[in-house]
């Protein structure tokens, strides 16, 4: 009896250890994929003007308007992008907004005060358009604003050629009809060749 218990506390010091190993493997494969993980930022620039408000005409009713500019589009250069950094589009695993900045660029004294709220929307053919970067309350005399992010996913959106852009604000005041603003994005790519 006391030597069917003696192999009976082996087989389950034995079990334990192994548990322990294979524990300790997983947790070792896994630090070593995180390891191997490409993360890149790419960024983008393009600008655009703001020639008035549209269906604002020269003033604003009571309270402001809220208006939405054409939609433009940027080149995604997605493979060139999977090229130089020796990946491929199925060894990405993730692809965020990490900045959205507007900068006015003309004129060149100018300001964002005469929007109190923007929005940039993101889509890509064939896919949903979705709310990239917004900012509320945006304080007088900015020359540029720090966009807040989404969470959202764009790899969909990024593998295409082209992305387009949609700005939503709400105005105040009518802008400067020379007014130019630069918008630069960056992406925050995530790729694992072990995938």
């Amino acid at each position: 009896m006391a030597v069917i218990s003696f192999i009976c506390i082996i087989i389950i010091t034995m079990k334990k250890r192994l548990l322990i190993i294979a524990a300790a493997a997983f947790t070792f494969s896994g630090c070593i994929k995180n390891l191997t993980n490409i993360n890149k930022e790419i960024d983008y620039s393009q600008e655009f003007s703001f020639s008035g408000v549209p269906g604002g005409g020269t003033t604003l009713p009571p309270g402001g308007v809220r208006a939405n500019f054409p939609i433009f589009a940027f080149a995604t250069n997605a493979q060139q992008y999977i090229d130089q950094y020796k990946t491929s589009s199925d060894k990405i695993t993730s692809l965020k907004l990490a900045k959205c900045n507007l900068t006015m660029s003309l004129p060149a004294n100018g300001n964002f005060d005469y929007v109190d709220s923007i929005q940039i929307y993101l889509s890509a053919t064939g896919l949903n358009e979705k709310l990239a970067a917004y900012k509320y309350d945006i304080p007088k005399g900015q020359n540029t604003i720090s966009l807040d992010k989404s969470t959202d996913e764009f790899k969909e959106y990024f593998l295409k050629d082209s992305m387009y852009v949609r700005v939503s604000a709400h105005f105040v005041a009518v802008p400067d009809s020379n007014s130019k603003i630069n918008m630069e994005t960056g992406f925050n790519m995530i790729a694992n060749p072990l995938n």
